[in-house]
């Protein structure tokens, strides 16, 4: 892999635009990443992908930084390692690597431990790449470009943000009218051929698919549909991959993390919980807890 920033559907109703679009970056700067919420995200996961398969990715393809910074006060390095040093840290970086991956073995093949990938794959992190789809209306990318296609980014996602400025700005989002769905993953060729009702599911399935990276390549739509239909009836409802999914045409209203549009997610009772009820063994065991709270309601 590599850092990528490739559109997948960009769309305008009445002057808002909604852009949706897949990324790739290195997973160590990935919490960065999350900390724009006003996208909406589903990401590959560590605990989704195979342990062979992020092993054999990390050994044929891992995540090098291409800015070696000299240490120093501060969260910038302005001054860069360069001839042997850099060889030499390049070299220590993928030899901590062969470590990693020697312990991870020993952790998942061993007959006494078998460890679950969702625990060994996260030892190989480092040299990992993710791959993201986001989706955000005009405001959210203005940010996320405004802040991190700057200098004081760390080099490793800015990388990632000058590219999707490049694609966002050279872009020419679809007009489209009210009532308009915006369908992630989806094509012009199956809309003729699918109903709506189908293809808004498919959309949906085909962006959960992203947490283990199976969205494109023979395309399943029954086998999109049925995920969709595992994750709108799961309790507690899994609603992330419905947050791409849009309806156009609803005026200047706000709707979650975007303006004129409302997601499939908002359409659905229950996507977002608030009535939980405490589970705890302790406080529902506790005697003085549960006649505390039959007061308070």
């Amino acid at each position: 892999m590599a850092f990528e920033a490739r559109i997948l559907k960009d769309s305008i109703c009445n002057g808002h635009r909604l852009t949706t679009m897949q990324l790739t970056h290195p997973r160590i700067v990935h919490a960065e990443f999350n900390t724009h919420c006003m996208f909406a995200r589903n990401a590959s996961s560590s605990r989704a992908i195979p342990f062979s398969k992020i092993v054999e990715r990390v050994i044929e393809d891992p995540f090098i930084p291409k800015h070696w910074g000299v240490n120093q006060k501060g969260m910038q390095a302005t001054q860069e390692l360069s001839g042997p040093e850099r060889g030499r840290a390049i070299f220590l970086w993928l030899e901590a690597r062969n470590h990693s991956i020697e312990i991870a073995r020993t952790l998942a093949n061993s007959n006494n431990l078998n460890v679950h990938k969702q625990i060994v794959n996260r030892l190989l992190e480092p040299w990992s790449w993710i791959t993201v789809c986001v989706t955000g209306d005009a405001s959210a990318w203005s940010n996320y470009f405004s802040l991190r296609c700057h200098p004081d980014a760390q080099p490793d996602i800015q990388e990632q943000a000058y590219m999707a400025q490049l694609e966002y700005f050279t872009s020419i989002p679809k007009e489209v009218q009210d009532g308009y769905w915006h369908l992630p993953y989806t094509t012009d060729e199956e809309a003729d051929q699918i109903s709506e009702s189908d293809l808004i599911k498919i959309s949906v399935g085909r962006c959960a698919r992203t947490s283990y990276l199976t969205q494109e390549g023979g395309a399943d739509p029954e086998a999109d549909i049925a995920l969709h239909d595992r994750l709108r009836f799961h309790v507690p409802l899994h609603a992330s991959p419905f947050e791409h999914v849009c309806q156009s045409g609803h005026g200047d209203a706000r709707y979650g993390k975007y303006v004129g549009w409302k997601s499939y997610r908002h359409m659905l009772p229950r996507e977002y919980v608030t009535d939980f009820q405490p589970n705890h063994p302790y406080l529902s065991s506790n005697g003085d807890y549960i006649e505390n709270m039959q007061k308070v309601r």
